[in-house]
């Protein structure tokens, strides 16, 4: 937006340079000089010297050749064309406003009152002055709404969410129960616990957000971190309506995040602004690594998949796991005859990761998809390759027992130190 304001305030001084060029090459001045001193002399001095010098030179012109010439000039001095009509009597000059000539007292016609020379007509002038005052405002309203519009997420801030998690999770933190049994003691409606922690890097802030008395599930999700010229920075945290029955007290969403300044927080409720109950505490909230683990193994869970070839489920599971921040990719799947073989392609390379950094990965599909055998990972010079077997001697079980219940895949993800779960 600033390249484009500064772009306006020098269309200025460039219709100031035309306007005196042509000007001063009309009325028979030295052009290029006055161009200069109009255009470099700050704050339109330049501009305003030129239009008192000016008046010394005529504006008229030969309507012939387009000399300049004066009022008092009864021809063209440059082509001899006649320039004023003359009286009928005493062939004096006439100025087209006379009604009888001032020599000899003869009335004038009609048809000798039009002036002969032509005036060249001054709308450069007010164009200027028109864009003097327009050009400003519009360059301020451009920064306005650059400012105001700008959206984007810190360049130093990171956040990590939880959400859906059980009320029982968090007893273990005296500062969150008491919190937790006053909300629940209280009306319906959302409840915000909020612990700031400042340091000279910036500042890192922790929500627990309760929403009582939901009557239907509602998925929380943080939008992200913006700014705005006016309302300062926010931080926006939706809920979105979704079918099925809650299940109580599921309705705990844990929000970390860290930024150079403190954003304020808002709250909407299917696109509207909701109000929420704030409670500031010193004490820590802050992400419990059971409570991160057990969420990560939730939405896994969710998302195994039966079999290899629901190309939209296995999908959905490569998005939930490590894969998925490594950059873009596609994946290919091997359904024709066994054993069933998944490929994952990645679009840039990612030699920066060794096999290990692959393996709990690429474990997690194998375990996770019940039918999948074999696991390739491609990009640039790096190609890793894993099968169920070779899995399961590493593991010292079988690899399929992974996906065989929600505390096998928690134990598997606690021992791998394999988390993916944040934003």
């Amino acid at each position: 937006m600033a390249p484009i304001a500064s772009m306006l305030f020098l269309v200025i001084p460039i219709m100031i340079g035309i306007y005196v060029y042509r000007d001063a090459s009309q009325r028979g001045m030295n052009a290029v000089l006055w161009t200069l001193i109009s255009v470099f002399s700050p704050t339109f001095i330049g501009l305003i010297i030129y239009l008192i010098v000016r008046n010394d030179h005529s504006a008229m012109q030969c309507p012939k050749c387009q000399y300049p010439v004066t009022e008092q000039y009864s021809v063209c001095p440059h082509c001899g064309t006649q320039l004023k009509e003359r009286c009928q009597k005493c062939s004096s000059p006439l100025e087209s406003y006379w009604e009888v000539c001032a020599t000899c007292g003869e009335p004038v016609p009609e048809e000798s009152r039009s002036p002969l020379t032509s005036v060249n007509r001054d709308k450069g002038l007010g164009r200027i002055l028109i864009a003097a005052i327009l050009i400003p405002v519009l360059a301020m309203a451009v920064l306005a709404f650059g400012l105001v519009a700008y959206r984007g997420t810190f360049s130093t801030s990171s956040i990590g969410t939880v959400s859906g998690m059980p009320y029982e999770e968090y007893l273990g933190n005296r500062t969150i129960a008491e919190w937790l049994k006053v909300s629940k003691a209280s009306a319906d409606g959302i409840y915000v616990l909020e612990q700031q922690v400042t340091t000279k890097d910036g500042t890192n802030t922790d929500y627990l957000i309760y929403y009582k008395g939901l009557s239907h599930p509602m998925d929380a999700t943080a939008e992200g971190l913006s700014r705005n010229l006016f309302k300062g920075s926010t931080l926006k945290i939706s809920y979105t309506s979704r079918d099925g029955i809650p299940a109580d007290d599921y309705h705990i969403f844990q929000v970390n995040y860290f930024t150079a300044d403190v954003p304020a927080l808002e709250i909407y409720l299917d696109g509207v602004k909701a109000n929420y109950t704030l409670i500031r505490t010193s004490g820590s909230i802050s992400f419990s690594g059971g409570i991160m683990w057990k969420q990560y193994a939730e939405d896994l869970y969710k998302a195994k998949v039966q079999y290899l070839g629901n190309n939209s489920a296995v999908s959905n599971l490569i998005g939930k796991t490590g894969f998925a921040g490594l950059g873009e990719y596609s994946i290919e799947l091997e359904t024709g005859i066994e054993p069933y073989g998944l490929t994952v392609t990645f679009n840039s390379p990612i030699e920066a990761f060794s096999e290990l950094d692959l393996m709990p990965d690429a474990m997690l599909l194998l375990g996770l998809i019940e039918n999948l055998d074999h696991v390739e990972i491609l990009s640039g010079d790096v190609d890793f390759k894993l099968n169920a077997a070779e899995a399961s001697d590493m593991l010292g079980y079988d690899v399929k027992d992974i996906g065989s219940s929600r505390e096998a895949l928690l134990e598997y993800l606690e021992n791998s130190g394999n988390l993916a779960y944040s934003n």
